[in-house]
């Protein structure tokens, strides 16, 4: 996967970056290659309608949108 954003950059500390995604016992994790520390988090994910409510291995947690 690859991702690029200019509003997260102070966060994130890079405008761009890529990384690798899979699926274990359910869940979709992910890695990116320099974001969030290079660490790979897992997410469960319940999806009604366009509405996406995901949660992260250590418990963060959000609602995202599926646009098309």
């Amino acid at each position: 996967m690859q991702a690029s954003t200019i509003q997260l950059a102070a966060y994130t500390g890079s405008t761009r970056d890529r990384g690798t995604w899979w699926i274990v016992a359910g869940k979709l994790c992910q890695r990116w290659n320099n974001w969030l520390g290079g660490k790979s988090h897992c997410f469960t994910l319940r999806q009604q309608g366009e509405t996406v409510q995901w949660t992260r291995d250590d418990g963060l947690s959000g609602v995202a949108t599926i646009s098309r």
